[in-house]
């Protein structure tokens, strides 16, 4: 298999100036960069407060972001184990992608057999559990506020289209799918609550 310029260091930014943004702890006042013209801005307590019946579900968010990154570990450090079987140091040959090197890498049967496990039909990160973290992530910071699901319909479409453009313009067909269900589990939200 070959590799070529792929690092989790040399995606592109996105179309944040982040250098401009700037958070002030206390009043969390946010500026926003010239580019972006939608900003949020939070006062002390917001996170806390309720807003009619719709609270923000920090415990669900913490939940879903620590299963998330414990599933994403668990993964990087078995492709590391088998990098360093072969006696790749893994930042070494992260560098050497970034300076455009093309690199001859032999991927074993047990990192293969637990990819397409990962991405399969009852896989972690196959389509039906993202699209179900992803909707349960957006019920989470919304409160499960229904007048909130167009906003957060249209922020991940936003996201969806910033991917697809880093990537070349094309996500692989398990992302299409993910987004048809994440979209789906929207309208079935909106339904719910006509």
């Amino acid at each position: 298999m070959k590799i070529n310029n792929i690092s989790p260091y040399n995606v592109p930014k996105n179309n944040y100036d982040l250098e401009k943004a700037k958070v002030k702890a206390g009043d969390r006042e946010v500026k926003k960069s010239e580019k972006d013209e939608k900003a949020v801005v939070y006062e002390k307590g917001d996170v806390e407060e309720k807003v009619g019946q719709y609270k923000i579900d920090q415990e669900k968010i913490d939940k879903i972001k620590g299963e998330f990154n414990q599933n994403v570990n668990a993964f990087r450090e078995m492709v590391r184990e088998m990098f360093e079987k072969q006696g790749i140091n893994v930042e070494e040959l992260i560098k050497r992608l970034e300076d455009g090197e093309v690199i001859e890498l032999e991927i074993d049967q047990e990192v293969i057999d637990k990819a397409k496990e990962n991405v399969s039909e009852d896989g972690y990160f196959g389509v039906e559990k993202t699209a179900k973290r992803i909707l349960d992530f957006a019920k989470a910071i919304s409160g499960g506020n229904p007048e909130k699901i167009q906003l957060l319909k249209d922020a991940f479409i936003e996201g969806f289209e910033e991917a697809k453009e880093i990537f070349g313009g094309e996500l692989p067909e398990i992302s299409e799918k993910t987004y048809e269900k994440v979209m789906e589990g929207f309208d079935e939200w909106e339904k719910e609550n006509d």
